[in-house]
């Protein structure tokens, strides 16, 4: 098993080679995707499904926990099945 740091701008930033630090840039990103908000915006840049959105719907379906459904004028939120 490879017992590198990845090798991200944020790795190297932060310095990582252990198995300690590795385990810290794992909670850091857990950390930066429990941001609502930060995650809205991944999403809307990286899912097709939301690039319509604007990013406090985003934010809704996320806290929701339901699907993003096409319906005529745009995106919705529907519950999950």
């Amino acid at each position: 098993m490879d017992t590198h740091a990845p090798k991200t701008h944020l790795s190297q930033a932060l310095g990582l080679s252990t198995e300690e630090q590795k385990a810290r840039y794992d909670a850091l990103a857990k950390e930066l995707l429990g941001d609502k908000q930060v995650l809205a915006h991944i999403m809307q840049g990286a899912v097709a499904e939301f690039r319509d959105m604007e990013i406090p719907d985003i934010v809704q379906c996320i806290e929701s926990q339901c699907n993003p459904t096409a319906k005529a004028g745009g995106l919705w939120c529907e519950p999950r099945a």
